[in-house]
């Protein structure tokens, strides 16, 4: 039996839970290492950025182990397979993609102004239609690209992980010598037959990125 918690035990998003009595009754938590943007309280702070950051991932971990003393044996980090769309209002010389004020559980600024979107269909786009190409943000340790979207015709940018980022999670559930990994979704790769060889080297690149995870202890 698991049970899926969010990124961070503290209350996030209203999930006051015994997050102690629950790791103790199931197998283990999965971690929602993502979504992590939505709520912003600070206006200024109003701008497209990354679903996963690095180092508030690592945050979220160590106060379910070391406030809430739950082992990591009994964690499972969920880490994010897909994207974040999101139209700019206003765009600055630093890439700053300024978005709608959309409230989320007393916040005037939630990452629901964003379109979530596949993985794959987001790859499509940093081929196809992007004016920036892929582009790293060293602070966040994500992904990001400009694109101009055809049917609103605003500059759009969005923010996501690839093999390359979703490594340095995955390093870090080794690092904290947590039980597992694992993803939201699967379903977010294109498996189908008539897929691009594009798509199916994405797939095969994300699947082989979790290979570096190693179950290092038995669950006590």
């Amino acid at each position: 039996v698991s049970v899926d918690v969010a990124w961070s035990a503290p209350c996030i998003d209203g999930r006051c839970y015994d997050y102690t009595g629950l790791a103790r009754a199931s197998d283990f938590l999965f971690v929602m290492a993502y979504d992590l943007r939505s709520q912003i309280y600070d206006l200024n702070d109003c701008v497209a950025s990354a679903n996963s950051p690095i180092v508030q991932v690592a945050a979220g971990l160590t106060n379910f182990t070391q406030i809430f003393q739950i082992p990591p044996s009994k964690l499972v980090l969920g880490v994010p397979w897909y994207c974040y769309d999101y139209k700019c209002l206003s765009f600055d010389l630093n890439m700053t993609c300024t978005i709608e004020h959309v409230p989320f559980r007393g916040a005037p600024c939630s990452d629901a102004a964003g379109v979530q979107r596949d993985y794959q269909y987001c790859r499509v786009l940093l081929r196809m239609n992007s004016t920036s190409g892929r582009l790293i943000d060293n602070r966040t340790g994500a992904v990001f690209f400009n694109y101009v979207n055809q049917q609103d015709t605003y500059l759009h940018q969005v923010w996501m992980d690839d093999p390359e980022t979703l490594t340095i999670k995955y390093n870090l559930a080794n690092d904290r010598r947590l039980f597992g990994i694992g993803m939201w979704n699967v379903d977010c790769l294109d498996y189908s037959p008539s897929a691009s060889k594009e798509a199916q080297q994405d797939t095969t690149d994300m699947w082989d990125a979790m290979k570096i995870f190693h179950s290092v202890h038995r669950r006590t």
